[in-house]
This record gives C-alpha cells, sequence and structure tokens, in this order.
C-alpha cells in the first residue's frame, strides 16, 4: 500500500510537496477486495465482517515516514489553530512498524494499535473490504491534519464472516438498520506509559464564548492548552503541535455531566522526553537540550483566509 498521498510527499526532507500538494484524492486506498466464506459464497449486507491482522510492516525500500500540516486553503488544519503552512518534521527511518490504521477513517490511537480483530458491518455484497492509509504512531484524534507518522506498508489479513452479524450484535444509531459502526478489540502491543502529564479544557473558546455540551471545543482548549504549555521547554508551537499529532497521547472526553461545560482531557506520556516537564518549584529550566530558537520552522502565511489573534497565547492564531 502507498501511503495516504499516493506517494506525492517525496523523501527529500522539502515542505515545498506538503505545501502545494493536491489533497483532493486522499486517502489511497488497496482494494476493493471481494470477501467469501470457504463454500465461495461471498459476505452479504448485514453480515459481520471480522477482520484480523496477522502482519503488517513497511514496504522494503521505503522504510520512513512523515508528518506534516496542510496550508489552511486546502484542506488542512483542522481546528484552524495556527498558521502554519507546509510544515513537517524530519524523516525518521523506520525500524519496526508498530501502528496501523485500517477502514473508514477513525483517529484514535487505540485503533491503530494493531487491533486483534475488527468487526466490520457489511453493507454491499462480497463486503468490498479495502485498506490504506498506513500509520507508524498516532495521538489520538491527529490534530494537525496530515498527523501520525504517514507510511506506506503492507498487511497481512484474515477474514470471517459472520452471518446476520449486524441485527445480532450491533444496535442502528439512526432511523435504517444501516446506521451502525464497527467495533474492535484492543491487541496485546498497545504502547504502555506509567506516568502522564494531562491537559484539561473546557467548552469555552478563546473569545470566552461558552458552547453548551461542545466537546470538540473542549478538546480544541486541552490540545492548545498543552501546546502553550510544552513550548515553555524550548520546542517551538509548531513542533508541539506535530508532535501532538504522531506521539502516542490520549485524548478524552472526561466530562458530560456539569452542564453547560464538556471537558476534555489530553494525556501526554512524560517518557518520551528526554527532560522532565513536570511543573516544579523555581523556573522553567533552560539547559543545553533545549530548543534556542523557537522560531526555526517558521514561516510566512501568504493565503487569503483572516487571521485573529487569541488573546490568551500572543503567538497563537486562529481563523
Amino acid at each position: 500500500m502507498v501511503d495516504a498521498t499516493g506517494g506525492a510527499i517525496k523523501d527529500d526532507d522539502s515542505a515545498t510537496d506538503v505545501k502545494f500538494i493536491d489533497a483532493s484524492p486522499v486517502h489511497y486506498l488497496s482494494g476493493p477486495i471481494r470477501v467469501v466464506d470457504k463454500d465461495g459464497i461471498p459476505a452479504m449486507p448485514g453480515d459481520l465482517l471480522a477482520v484480523e491482522i496477522c502482519n503488517l510492516g513497511p514496504l522494503s525500500g521505503d522504510e520512513w515516514g512523515y508528518t506534516a500540516t496542510f496550508d489552511r486553503e486546502n484542506g488542512g488544519d483542522i481546528y484552524k489553530r495556527e498558521v502554519l503552512n507546509g510544515k513537517r518534521l524530519p524523516r525518521r527511518r523506520q525500524g519496526q512498524c508498530q501502528e496501523e490504521k485500517m477502514g473508514e477513517i477513525v483517529t484514535s490511537k487505540t485503533l491503530v494499535e494493531v487491533p486483534k480483530y475488527t468487526l466490520y458491518p457489511v453493507f454491499v455484497e462480497g463486503a468490498n473490504l479495502s485498506t490504506g492509509d498506513m500509520h507508524f504512531s498516532e495521538g489520538d484524534g491527529e490534530v494537525s491534519f496530515c498527523g501520525a507518522i504517514e507510511m506506506s506498508g503492507f498487511l497481512e489479513l484474515k477474514c470471517e464472516i459472520i452471518r446476520g452479524g449486524m441485527k445480532e450484535y450491533l444496535t442502528p444509531m439512526g432511523p435504517t438498520p444501516l446506521h451502525v459502526n464497527p467495533i474492535f478489540e484492543i491487541g496485546p502491543v498497545e504502547p504502555r506509559f506509567s506516568e502522564w502529564l494531562v491537559f484539561e479544557g473546557i467548552s469555552v473558546d478563546e473569545c470566552g464564548r461558552q458552547h453548551y455540551l461542545d466537546a470538540t471545543v473542549a478538546y480544541k482548549r486541552a490540545v492548545l492548552n498543552a501546546i502553550d504549555y510544552l513550548s515553555k521547554f524550548g520546542f517551538s508551537k509548531e513542533q508541539v503541535y506535530l508532535l501532538l499529532s504522531c506521539c502516542p497521547c490520549e485524548g478524552r472526553i472526561s466530562g458530560i455531566v456539569d452542564s453547560p461545560n464538556a471537558v476534555a482531557t489530553l494525556a501526554i506520556p512524560t517518557a518520551i522526553f528526554d527532560q522532565d516537564i513536570r511543573p516544579k518549584t523555581g523556573k522553567v529550566p533552560i539547559g543545553p537540550r533545549l530548543v534556542t530558537k523557537p522560531d526555526v520552522l517558521r514561516c510566512t502565511y501568504d493565503g487569503n483566509l483572516p487571521t485573529t489573534k487569541n488573546p490568551s497565547c500572543l503567538d497563537v492564531t486562529f481563523d
């Protein structure tokens, strides 16, 4: 499988291909695959398709990955938090593929941790199973849009058809029996961390306007709080923004009981840093491991969309 852009992003450490990419054809998929049982009878609408990942990895000779943000006028920057055009982290060579996202677009860290199996509702004869958009690593929400660490790779799958499984196991969440969603069992390879720094957000936006139980606004605030906090430790806000898309951070809806506020949290494992990022008495530590020029990755926004200043964070802009 090629990466989500179909190979449009090259292994040359240039951001030009990111900034001017045609984002309309993503995501590239391999398939569709017609799924039949041992008697040759295809999966039928109303069945469940149990898909197990038996093996996966990077394509030989293409063991690298990237993360980036697209121009806001080219479909990028989901939260419209920062003016980030054509940014990406330097290439990283991959020794072992750890994570995978497959099927429909679900930007959850838990799902990409190689689930033991996933149960997909079948809507057409043969199921027409397709896979693609592999990720080497991903944070919950994939907040920078072209987030995670995108990669090409291969998959070996095992499929089992559960006849009539949709009616038996899934409850429709809409007016027809087709309004159902997949379920999955988490595999044994989830990254395990014991210490986390957790950032909270509530459904009050940067202008002070309250949004009734709006978990999207709450999660946005949690992410922005994390960006602002980590930038005090020598990282640029652009670096933190990309980091939160591809590190194994955990986002949660932590409260809907205290209306009108929804509460969301973003937990970041402290072990991924080479310094202690916990608050302490005294000032934030300054040392040789810190980036002393946080503007090194900054570039200008040359688009036409309006921007406004966030009054609580002078270096972050919104549209």
